[in-house]
């Protein structure tokens, strides 16, 4: 069994929340909730990521020649797709 919470959101919310449902956006309040919350947490840990990687190229910066040939390789990439 999945546990139950309750929150309080304000009324202009609850009316976007309501309104979202009756278009067919979500099945229902909780679904709607449920979904949001997913959105935030998936950001989130997409924030925590980017920074762990900003961290970790602080600590070990990118040798520059690997950053010429990446951008060497993908203009290489994009001119071939062009043709």
């Amino acid at each position: 069994m999945t546990p139950q919470i309750a929150i309080r959101i304000p009324d202009d919310q609850l009316r976007g929340l309501d309104e979202a449902v009756e278009r067919g956006q979500f099945k229902s309040r909780a679904d709607g909730m449920r979904r949001a919350l997913g959105n935030l947490l998936a950001e989130l840990r997409e924030r925590e990521i980017a920074r762990e990687y900003r961290e970790a190229y602080t600590r070990q910066p990118q040798d520059p020649e690997i950053g010429r040939v990446g951008a060497k390789l993908l203009s290489d990439f994009y001119k071939r797709e062009e043709s």
